[in-house]
């Protein structure tokens, strides 16, 4: 087997992904701490479900219709998690990371324009699309190495593709 390096545009669709999960769950814990901080590079549709589930619970004593959100985001979040670990050797999970945060993107615009058009979401519409960007051009890339193994030399392609199909 030929020694190859992963392509940076591979490392950094994964890098990106992981950095999108850790703002995630910092933008939680800054919601349930009531604080005003908030970072644009998060999933909002996770966020969301998760938020107004521990409102559902605490505020309006609702606990299966609170537990059946926060469940929804924690899948939500998890498939996301799911896609950043197994990414390290199959490039479809990149794929679908790009469907799940572009279903993502629409419910930002969706949330966004329902309140009239606010210039403060274009930051996030900026982030979302540099993600989406990444998540896509690292499965492009990906898919012309199609399976690697990380190893403490670096990567070994296992299969190359010949074509891109």
């Amino acid at each position: 087997m030929e020694r190859k390096t992963l392509p940076r545009v591979v490392s950094a669709g994964r890098s990106s992904l992981l950095f999108m999960l850790v703002l995630t769950l910092l933008n939680l814990a800054f919601a349930f701490m009531n604080s005003n901080v908030s970072f644009p590079y998060s999933s909002y549709f996770s966020m969301f479900t998760i938020y107004v589930g521990f409102l559902s619970i605490t505020v309006y004593d609702s606990l299966a219709v609170g537990l059946i959100y926060v469940l929804i985001g924690v899948c939500v979040l998890s498939v996301f998690l799911i896609s950043w670990f197994f990414s390290k050797k199959k490039v479809h999970w990149f794929l679908i990371a790009f469907i799940l945060y572009l279903l993502d993107t629409g419910f930002l615009v969706w949330i966004s324009l329902s309140e009239g058009f606010d210039p403060a979401y274009m930051i996030d519409y900026a982030m979302h699309a540099w993600l989406l960007y990444s998540l896509g051009a690292a499965w492009i890339q990906g898919r012309k190495l199609r399976y690697w193994v990380d190893d403490e030399d670096g990567f070994t392609v296992i299969e190359e593709a010949d074509t891109l199909q």
